[in-house]
């Protein structure tokens, strides 16, 4: 839940993503990027996320009890990936009483893209042949929600697109010839830079919603997951 109070600056931020393989921080300054470390190395972010948060640090001049503030990815995502990171900014910012929000990496994908004249759709893996999508709109340069955030098939995806539309993410990837059998020319997507999410993104994102006084809870926070866990499925079927 989200709690609302007046404008206030926050001048130092940190921001982490750890939704896909891809572990990203960040921090800011005074509205700047100042230190920005992307790590694509396949292996669990509770190896280095920490290492990469006190790096980050470091090269920022600056100590944790400077910081502002905090935003994390809240999903969809990697269930793993998602837990370390919300975990981690969750006790950091209980360690310094600072605040946190946490942002939709599929919105601050779509956000990080070009501003395009048409449907913005982002799409990333989401395993067992489904991919978390969400389909939005620019209309007068703000961001209008056409499907909000789903779990599902390209094919279920494609039924529900009509027009131009531009794919990024990196379910593009594995998708490439689907979506451009179906769509043809109506279909463009995002370079490569396009479909990884830099955390500075995710800083200028939730920097917009923590000014207006939004933040999360600590205690009540939990991930966007979209679907159940395996774990979950596998319990309601034995029941």
């Amino acid at each position: 839940m989200h709690t609302h109070k007046k404008s206030i600056s926050f001048p130092n931020l940190l921001a982490v993503d750890t939704a896909t393989s891809v572990c990203s921080v960040a921090i800011s300054q005074e509205n700047h990027l100042v230190v920005e470390n992307t790590n694509a190395i396949r292996q669990t972010h509770s190896r280095h996320l920490l290492r990469m948060i006190e790096n980050a640090l470091t090269m920022a001049k600056i100590e944790l009890s400077d910081l502002d503030g905090f935003v994390v990815t809240k999903g969809p995502g990697s269930f793993t990936g998602l837990r370390i990171g919300i975990s981690t900014v969750k006790g950091l910012a209980k360690a310094i009483g600072k605040p946190f929000i946490g942002v939709s990496y599929l919105e601050c994908l779509v956000r990080q893209s070009a501003i395009a004249d048409g449907l913005v759709c982002a799409i990333i893996d989401a395993r067992r042949n489904e991919f978390y999508y969400a389909l939005y709109r620019f209309e007068n340069y703000q961001l209008k929600v056409v499907i909000p955030e789903s779990v599902g098939t390209v094919s279920g995806l494609l039924d529900k697109i009509n027009g131009r539309c531009l794919f990024i993410g990196n379910g593009i990837y594995s998708n490439h010839g689907q979506l451009f059998e179906k769509l043809g020319s109506k279909t463009s997507f995002g370079l490569d830079y396009h479909n990884i999410l830099k955390s500075d993104t995710v800083i200028w994102v939730g920097r917009a919603y923590l000014k207006i006084g939004r933040h999360d809870c600590i205690e009540s926070f939990v991930p966007d997951y979209i679907r159940k866990s395996d774990a979950q499925i596998n319990l309601t079927k034995s029941v």
